[in-house]
């Protein structure tokens, strides 16, 4: 079913960001990790705009956008991901908002549902 094949690329996702993570997470990479979790989310987001804006078709499910993924479930996802490492990297207060702020439009034009609450709940925390 077509519930497997999301499962399994969640999976493939999950450790792609798990490996990247262990290996970048050393004190001497951990700029790196951040930087390359923001430039995660400025393109996942971007890409999102960009299709909402009509200049490209990336969702595999009409009337929800889905960015570069192809799968509205997937940028949700990636976003709150890459939110807890920028929160785990940065101390800075101003920054952390920001990234929340890029994250919220990116969560919200995929229309999912669980990727809002883990989103509220991550800016709550």
């Amino acid at each position: 079913s077509t519930q497997d094949q999301v499962v399994m690329d969640l999976a493939r996702m999950m450790l792609v960001v798990l490996a990247t993570i262990a290996v970048l997470s050393t004190e001497k990479w951990r700029k790196a990790a951040l930087w390359a979790a923001v430039l995660a989310m400025l393109l996942t987001t971007g890409s999102e705009i960009y299709e909402a804006m009509g200049l490209a078709k990336f969702t595999s499910i009409p009337g929800r956008y889905a960015g570069f993924n192809g799968h509205p479930n997937f940028p949700p996802v990636v976003l709150c991901e890459m939110l807890g490492i920028v929160f785990a990297l940065s101390n800075n207060f101003r920054f952390n908002c920001l990234m929340i702020g890029i994250a919220i439009p990116g969560v919200a034009l995929t229309y999912g549902r669980s990727g809002m609450i883990v989103l509220g709940l991550m800016c709550g925390a």
